[in-house]
């Protein structure tokens, strides 16, 4: 089942607070490896495992880590993701 989570902070020098890992290169789709407690991401419900499907408005399927990377940076102070939980 997948959940759209949305990040939100007052500026940039805030961290989200989460790690990402795989992408196109690595062979991998793109997931949440960590998130540091009591951060932005995880008190949006950002857990580790979950899958991301969609960073704002693009599918993530078949996106290099750099390509996911750039779309939160263009993100600015608002991020949505979809993701799929890890079961």
């Amino acid at each position: 089942m997948c959940e759209l989570i949305q990040l939100r902070r007052r500026d940039t020098s805030t961290p989200w607070g989460f790690r990402m890992n795989g992408g196109r290169e690595f062979g991998q789709p793109l997931f949440i490896q960590k998130v540091t407690n009591h951060s932005i991401a995880y008190k949006c419900g950002i857990r580790p495992g979950d899958g991301i499907v969609q960073i704002g408005q693009v599918p993530t399927h078949g996106m290099t880590h750099e390509q996911a990377k750039m779309e939160i940076i263009r993100a600015g102070n608002e991020v949505d993701f979809v993701v799929q939980r890890s079961v």
